[in-house]
């Protein structure tokens, strides 16, 4: 199971997911690492080549991502992306079958050259972060075909350990009314 931190905030994109089952899948330069999609070019002493630089970009252009953690528990998490404590945490299952899903790989940014380059190198580079980023325990889903969407399986909702009283009431109420087989339960942070 992977899990997608989330905000109730904007309350309508929580219950799009319950409702459709889907997450969105952002374009790379809409993620939050200003060093996303960025590799280092080690081809020659002239620099990038120009060629292989419009191929990469053409390639990362067409690829959406949707972050996924392997860690449902970590406070630095619920803090940045389930708006401090208060949100959610969905456990969510992914079809490998149907989309392509990488670990990342906190070494980056990650070294290209001519020799190096394939048909998968705009995934590779996107699969690549900076060791900062290792509490992410990050998991990407990617689709290349411009959908901007991932079909989920929806496995489980749990509560922020800040959430109110009257947040949880209503979640539970909709679970129950829209998908009872979801697991419903607070976070038990240690």
């Amino acid at each position: 199971m992977l899990y997608k931190y989330r905000s109730i905030e904007q309350f309508k994109f929580f219950v799009d997911i319950l409702v459709r089952k889907k997450l969105y899948a952002a374009r790379y330069f809409e993620l939050n690492d200003p060093m996303e999609g960025q590799y280092l070019y080690t081809g020659s002493s002239d620099g990038v080549n120009k060629d292989i630089q419009q191929i990469l970009n053409n390639k990362k252009d067409r690829i959406r991502i949707c972050s996924l953690s392997n860690n449902y528990q970590s406070p630095v998490m619920w803090s940045h992306y389930a708006n401090g404590h208060r949100g959610v945490v969905l456990g969510v299952e992914i079809d490998p079958n149907k989309y392509n899903v990488r670990s990342i790989f906190y070494d980056g940014p990650m070294k290209i050259n001519l020799n190096s380059l394939n048909t998968n190198s705009a995934i590779d580079i996107l699969t690549t972060k900076l060791q900062a980023w290792k509490y992410e325990e990050e998991e990407r889903v990617f689709t290349i075909d411009g959908s901007q969407f991932v079909d989920i399986d929806l496995k489980k909702i749990i509560f922020g350990s800040r959430m109110n009283t009257r947040d949880k009431g209503l979640i539970m109420d909709l679970v129950e009314s829209i998908c009872p087989e979801v697991i419903v339960e607070d976070s038990h942070i240690s």
